[in-house]
């Protein structure tokens, strides 16, 4: 799956990005100086030079490009919201670099000067056209739907005859709150259209409190049978890891974001949570009186889980030696 993320939302539009800007440059001599970038009913009303106008193309596609590329990075494998931004990252550099050669190569090409271009009549809708089949084609190749399983595999009660084998996974919860991607996605519109309106510094401005807003979109925890990790929406910061020895016992709770607040909290008496939206949540509690809480689905199998595992680093514990007849004398 790594492989088919780099080819569609990195390998694709670069190369395509790559050769459009190229083209320009290499048919300059055929060019006027300055070319036509701006038509009324197939009038060019507008001039720029043409490294101007390779330029702007660069920042908008490159930006736009870049941001969402993040967005679809950001999201897990498979999930709706990798689709989108995935899709619309190839749509937006082919629907920029489609209109630039239309709109700068073709209508000046071989022009005198830059009023006697002449833009085709189907420039539009192909650049349109051009645009939404790329978006399309990157949302489906980005992430295939994964065959699920028939049969959930049956996890067996009695921790003495099979427990959970050291280092497997034994079980993944996770919590997704598709508001904060729509939240994102929509700064992320909100920048472009500044950018287009000639605010390019907000471009690079917006990428870490996108991230930041980004990283509360989901959680997810796994337990590997001896120690239990959480990581947010963005899956290389802030991990939170907790091992079996440090675990007391573990259990499912009710979580309402209006009493605990939404991210990661952090409460007196070492309280700690990890709230992306309301309803169950894993609670685990910690040897000296510290709690974890964090909210995921299938919180109790989580909690039997871990429970289970306890269970079983108790009966692998040593017996306590007994006093020899010349201790006790």
């Amino acid at each position: 799956m790594r492989s088919r993320f780099v080819k569609v939302v990195i390998l694709i539009p670069a190369s395509v990005h790559t050769a459009t800007l190229a083209i320009p440059l290499a048919l300059r001599h055929r060019l006027p100086e300055p070319v036509a970038t701006h038509f009324t009913d197939e009038t060019p009303d507008r001039s720029s030079h043409l490294w101007a106008a390779v330029g702007e193309n660069l920042m908008l596609g490159t930006g736009a490009w870049s941001v969402l590329g993040l967005l679809a990075l950001l999201r897990h494998d498979g999930s709706m919201g990798r689709r989108i931004a995935a899709g619309l990252a190839l749509g937006i550099v082919v629907l920029l670099d489609v209109a630039l050669l239309l709109g700068v190569v073709v209508s000046n090409l071989d022009a005198a000067s830059w009023q006697e271009a002449s833009s085709p009549s189907y420039a539009p809708t192909v650049a349109v056209g051009s645009g939404v089949l790329a978006m399309l084609f990157g949302a489906i190749a980005v992430s295939p739907r994964r065959p699920q399983p028939e049969e959930r595999e049956e996890i067996p009660d009695d921790p003495v005859t099979d427990p959970p084998a050291r280092g497997r996974t034994v079980w993944i919860g996770r919590a997704r709150n598709p508001a904060y991607f729509w939240r994102t996605l929509a700064a992320t519109c909100l920048m472009l259209v500044l950018a287009a309106l000639g605010v390019s510094w907000m471009l690079a401005a917006a990428v870490v409190p996108l991230a930041s807003l980004h990283f509360w979109s989901g959680v997810t925890a796994v337990f590997d049978g001896c120690r239990l990790t959480v990581r947010g929406g963005v899956p290389f910061l802030f991990p939170r890891r907790i091992t079996l020895e440090q675990i007391e016992t573990a259990e499912r709770v009710e979580i309402d974001p209006r009493q605990w607040g939404w991210g990661w909290r952090l409460r007196k008496r070492r309280k700690h949570a990890v709230v992306v939206r309301r309803g169950e949540a894993l609670l685990v509690a910690l040897r000296g009186g510290g709690e974890f809480i964090v909210t995921v689905d299938d919180a109790a199998v989580g909690a039997a889980e871990i429970r289970q595992a306890l269970r079983c680093a108790k009966l692998e514990l040593p017996p306590e030696p007994q006093p020899t007849s010349a201790q006790e004398e």
